[in-house]
């Protein structure tokens, strides 16, 4: 199974939302049963728990959940800072387009 930016998102999600895991799912956009699969899913792929739990509720990260946590913000920021890259890329693009095709017309 495949790590995803969202599976990172959602644990974040969870950590800035207090570890309600409904208030995280809305600040996402997305449904809760949604998120909560998405952390099972993240979990499986690493092999280990990211959050600690007792009944019914998420009582805080384990160690390694800290740790995951830790290098996913990075990687969330290292996919922001490269989306970025490629929008100005396509706005040079445009940009030269524009260029090119008044120079072209007024020819």
């Amino acid at each position: 199974m495949a790590l995803t930016l969202e599976q990172i998102e959602a644990v974040a999600a969870i950590v800035r939302a207090g570890f309600n895991i409904s208030a995280a799912a809305a600040t996402l956009d997305r449904s809760q049963p949604t998120l909560s699969r998405q952390v099972q899913d993240l979990e499986r792929a690493l092999g280990v728990r990211v959050f600690a739990r007792t009944r019914n509720k998420v009582a805080g990260l384990t160690p390694k959940g800290e740790e995951i946590l830790r290098i996913g913000q990075r990687m969330l920021r290292d996919a922001k800072n490269l989306a970025e890259i490629g929008r100005a890329e396509a706005v040079d693009a445009e940009l030269h387009a524009q260029r090119f095709d008044h120079v072209r017309r007024a020819a």
